[in-house]
């Protein structure tokens, strides 16, 4: 091993280590590793941002855009109403819910269809009186699970095109995807319709029951009229079965026994408690929320908002977002699942998954909501654009039929259909410029340089080597459910792009030196990297359910390893029929 292959394997060992310890920006990561390889002379200068000008990378950005167009332009509310309606069963619920996301995100971005139905399947479980864990997270999985289908449906499977297009030059076409994807993606939703949804955790709680993670902290500030019924720490907590974690008095804190700290005018109550006992203290008890006047007005609203990966917030903290000033709203509470945080609300830095409670006139509260690139968990009503709309669906579906049927490439298809949709003012420049997901491409382009630098050092071909050395006289079968295991590995603890740059060299170098055709293993490096089910951390879609869903860190493997066996299995079925190795 030279010098060069050592330092390429540090570089990607240390990146891998970073984004699995959650606590660096997976697109930092990877831009200090594209820095790092460029330093050491792994990556020449010349090339170090080319994954800029990547066809990868230029679909990616055209699909995001025109899918959040045609949100925005309401098309999808057909949808959103049919999914409305009453169901007489959960079976029926989960089985609509997640067909519908399956399809969707076979031609989506895979956030997108979540944002899409997520809140429409808040306010379906809200109806019925039940709690919504049950629903979410066979929807998360089934948008995975649909992603598998088609060239577009996840970044993943055009990385993936791009290296075949490298090796053999032939990339994978639109629906080469399809006809082991599709029977993966029916069994997987089958499953999930049928016991998947009955492994998860809490899946029999009401509405009105919560789980411990659910609930938000805020602070409240105790009114000048008082409380006239608990005067007491004790007493509120009982009353209201809810959590006091201090009181600030004067700008220092109450320290004493919970049984001896009583209120007093003025005093700042750092609390967790379920939204509408927040409600409850600040309209009878002489509780505000921050920037509160008096009762609740009725012009204002409270709104709940997920913080996705690719929002602009994450890093920084409520104090200097400043909404008052900038949409005169206010973030009164935040709840989250994995870590804690100690001290003022205002101080918390925000993560993924964290959930903001708006406060507002609902209009101020939407641009908001909006310009931060929330999601927000309410069904919000859309302004249908009925010309608008058509062209926007029109407009898609002819860009993917030019690119499956192979006049042009699909960054050229998609790139002309976003020109396309600027031209029939379907869009804006500035909302087009808004619906591009930055961290994705960011860590997409500066991944790709180094993916190419596993091949063109022979790094790939060592590695690929050694493996071989260590199956020793492994059949074809083996080498190939190696592959797919090792994706299905690696995805849950990084994310599906960087396990598909850092894999495919290696497998396509293994199917090579074993005298076999690569695009099986290509294949199954590619669905492997999909079947993201077991931790919260590898898609952003487990990220962003785990808040409004109520689940733990070990909620996931319970619902997600039988859909992973379901794949694996089906995986090793088909791929040796369809792609002969």
């Amino acid at each position: 091993m030279n010098f060069e292959q050592l330092a390429l394997v540090a570089i990607i060992v240390i990146a891998i280590a970073a984004m699995a310890s959650d606590r660096f920006r997976y697109d930092l990561v990877a831009v200090l590793a594209l820095l790092a390889a460029v330093v050491l002379g792994v990556v020449p200068q010349d090339n170090a941002f080319a994954g800029f000008s990547n066809g990868a990378v230029v679909t990616v950005a055209g699909v995001l855009i025109i899918t959040r167009t045609i949100i925005a332009t309401g098309a999808m509310e057909p949808v959103s109403q049919l999914l409305s309606k009453r169901f007489e069963s959960r079976w029926s619920l989960v089985a609509i819910f997640c067909a519908t996301g399956a399809v969707l995100s076979a031609f989506m971005n895979n956030i997108g269809a979540l944002a899409l139905l997520m809140p429409v399947a808040l306010a379906a479980t809200a109806r019925r009186g039940e709690h919504p864990g049950y629903l979410l997270m066979p929807l998360s999985f089934a948008t995975l699970l649909g992603g598998m289908t088609t060239l577009i449906g996840t970044p993943a499977n055009l990385i993936i095109s791009q290296i075949r297009d490298k090796a053999v030059s032939q990339p994978f076409e639109m629906f080469d995807f399809w006809p082991v994807g599709s029977v993966i993606a029916v069994s997987g939703v089958s499953f999930l319709v049928a016991a998947g949804w009955r492994l998860i955790p809490g899946r029999d709680l009401n509405d009105g029951e919560t789980r411990e993670a659910g609930r938000f902290l805020t602070e409240l500030r105790v009114g000048a009229n008082g409380i006239s019924e608990y005067r007491s720490v004790l007493e509120l907590e009982g009353a209201f079965c809810i959590r006091i974690h201090g009181i600030v008095r004067g700008n220092r804190r109450v320290f004493a026994p919970k049984n001896r700290q009583t209120f007093e005018i003025d005093d700042l109550v750092i609390i967790e408690a379920d939204l509408d006992v927040l409600e409850v203290l600040c309209d009878r008890h002489g509780f505000r929320l921050p920037g509160q006047i008096g009762v609740l007005s009725d012009d204002d609203e409270m709104v709940e908002a997920v913080v996705p990966a690719d929002s602009i917030v994450q890093g920084s903290n409520l104090h200097t977002l400043e909404p008052k000033d900038r949409w005169q709203v206010d973030i009164v509470a935040l709840a989250r699942q994995s870590k804690r945080f100690d001290g003022r609300l205002a101080d918390a830095t925000l993560m993924p998954g964290d959930i903001l409670i708006f406060r507002g006139n609902s209009s101020r509260v939407d641009t908001a909501i909006s310009d931060l690139g929330l999601l927000p968990l309410a069904a919000r009503t859309i302004r249908l654009r009925p010309r608008a709309a058509l062209w926007a669906v029109g407009i898609f579906a002819f860009a993917i039929i030019l690119a499956a049927s192979g006049i042009t490439t699909p960054a050229i298809s998609f790139v002309a259909a976003v020109t396309l949709m600027l031209l029939t003012r379907v869009t804006s420049a500035r909302d087009l410029y808004r619906r591009v997901e930055g961290p994705v491409l960011v860590l997409l382009a500066a991944l790709i340089p180094i993916g190419e630098a596993l091949r063109t050092t022979g790094t790939a071909e060592l590695v690929a080597g050694y493996l071989l050395q260590i199956a020793g006289s492994a059949g074809p079968m083996w080498l190939l459910a190696f592959s797919l295991v090792l994706a299905m590995a690696i995805t849950p603890i990084l994310n599906n792009v960087t396990a598909v740059i850092v894999l495919a060299p290696i497998v396509m170098a293994l199917a090579y030196r074993a005298g076999l055709a690569p695009d099986a293993f290509l294949m199954a490096v590619a669905i492997g990297a999909s079947t993201d089910f077991l931790t919260p951390i590898g898609h952003h879609n487990n990220t962003i359910i785990m808040g409004p869903g109520g689940y733990r860190f070990r909620d996931y493997w319970r619902c997600g390893l039988p859909v992973s066996i379901v794949v694996f299995i089906v995986s090793m079925i088909l791929l040796p029929v369809i792609f002969p190795i």
